[in-house]
């Protein structure tokens, strides 16, 4: 089995996301049985579910390797130089100059997808100001945010609408309704029955 075949079935990722999840909910599961939970039992399950997020977004961008196993410069489906784990690369990258193929270091990986899980959480809870809306609902669009960024994700109106009238299957139909939706058909779909839970 080549490395591409290997990559192509994501296997360690799955195994990681499935892990990952049982953890969060025996977490979620210890935490609610608390009668009064400390801070520190708080900021506890609040690191274990950013670290449950972090194995979803990985899962779902995943990565771009070559044959030695070192994370390179590629163009993602729509042509556009990407590195590591989905960071689009910016004019202001040193990346911007460098050829598609190149190898990218893990600690630049690292320090990208950090960065830019970081703008994605806080420009989730902009897009959700003023919604009643559970963890679950945030995940997702984190999701989103993460792939599309908040200015595209602003053009689902509709959507966000939905979310606040706390309408979820409205919500999740106009997800379908989308060019995100038919770009990235899989991904989408795994979004859009994770926001069902929240029904």
């Amino acid at each position: 089995m080549n490395v591409e075949t290997f990559l192509k079935w994501k296997i360690l990722p799955r195994l990681m996301m499935l892990v990952s999840t049982i953890m969060s909910w025996r977490c979620a599961e210890w935490f609610m049985a608390l009668e009064d939970p400390t801070a520190s039992q708080s900021a506890f399950v609040s690191v274990v579910m950013l670290e449950e997020l972090k194995e979803h977004i990985k899962f779902e961008e995943g990565v771009k390797l070559n044959d030695n196993g070192e994370h390179i410069l590629y163009n993602d489906s729509l042509g556009y130089k990407t590195l590591g784990i989905g960071h689009l690369v910016k004019a202001t990258d040193p990346e911007n100059e460098m050829e598609v193929g190149t190898v990218v270091s893990q600690e630049r990986v690292d320090e990208c997808f950090e960065a830019d899980l970081k703008i994605a959480i806080k420009d989730a809870e902009t897009f959700c100001e003023g919604m009643e809306v559970d963890d679950n609902i945030k995940e997702c669009v984190t999701h989103m945010v993460f792939q599309l960024g908040l200015p595209r994700l602003n053009k689902f109106k509709n959507f966000k609408q939905a979310l606040l009238d706390g309408d979820i299957e409205t919500a999740q139909a106009e997800m379908k309704d989308s060019l995100w939706y038919r770009q990235t058909t899989n991904r989408a779909d795994r979004l859009i029955e994770k926001l069902g839970k929240s029904a």
